[in-house]
């Protein structure tokens, strides 16, 4: 599988999806090397937690996974394996922040942190919020293995955050149904809409001005100031090792 890139995006990322997803798919008897193959990354890498990775090297360790499972849904299901501890200080300031909106707005605001190949936005329209992902630019033949990945991961760091398995209202994906539509509306637990202009998870807006039961602003104000000095390394391309 060829994947290409846009020259001007290539800020680094940490390891954290792609170590879920070795760790998941090794349960299942497949070789580490299998999924690390050509991407110049090696099972010892995945014991540094702080070592950065490019968006090429990430992308194809994914085109790997869906080679090796034959899984079309294995987008759907690595994402709500993707807990909000994951994503290390960020995800920890989110279960800080004060409400759901809060944490929403703090990982909107780091998406290199997120980890995200989307532009992500939170809308409002009366008593419905919506997290929307537009703007996807990769490996296009990705491009439904990476939006079941973002929308499933939402939900569950959502469901982290608030303490509860609260279900969407509805999902609404912006291409045609794939071949393994009905795992949608089993995994999401909600009506999914396939050809829709836009990739988006609806959800009640009561739940965006929720307290979280372990919001802490001390710990909170701390995350964010370590958010934004690693966001700063990441951008720029320095190595957290070094």
């Amino acid at each position: 599988m060829s994947l290409s890139l846009l020259p001007e995006d290539r800020a680094r990322t940490t390891l954290h999806t792609i170590a879920l997803a070795v760790s998941q798919l090794s349960v299942n008897g497949i070789a580490q090397q299998r999924l690390l193959h050509d991407s110049g990354l090696t099972c010892a890498d995945l014991e540094t937690p702080d070592k950065l990775i490019s968006p090429a090297q990430e992308l194809r360790v994914f085109a790997n996974a869906i080679q090796c499972t034959r899984d079309p849904a294995l987008g759907l299901t690595m994402g709500l394996r993707m807990h909000v501890s994951a994503y290390g200080i960020l995800g920890y300031s989110m279960l800080a922040s004060r409400t759901l909106r809060d944490a929403l707005n703090l990982a909107m605001a780091q998406p290199t942190l997120l980890g995200t190949y989307f532009k992500l936005h939170l809308e409002e329209d009366g008593d419905e919020a919506r997290l929307v992902a537009r703007g996807y630019r990769y490996a296009p033949e990705l491009t439904v293995f990476n939006t079941e990945l973002c929308l499933s991961s939402l939900l569950t760091v959502i469901r982290d955050l608030l303490g509860e398995a609260v279900r969407p209202r509805r999902v609404q994906l912006s291409y045609r149904p794939p071949l393994h539509a009905h795992s949608y509306t089993r995994l999401f637990g909600c009506p999914v809409e396939f050809g829709e202009s836009r990739s988006t998870l609806c959800f009640s807006a009561a739940l965006l001005d929720r307290e979280l039961p372990l919001a802490d602003p001390v710990s909170c104000h701390n995350g964010v100031q370590q958010c934004l000095k690693l966001a700063a390394q990441l951008d720029s391309g320095q190595d957290v090792l070094e």
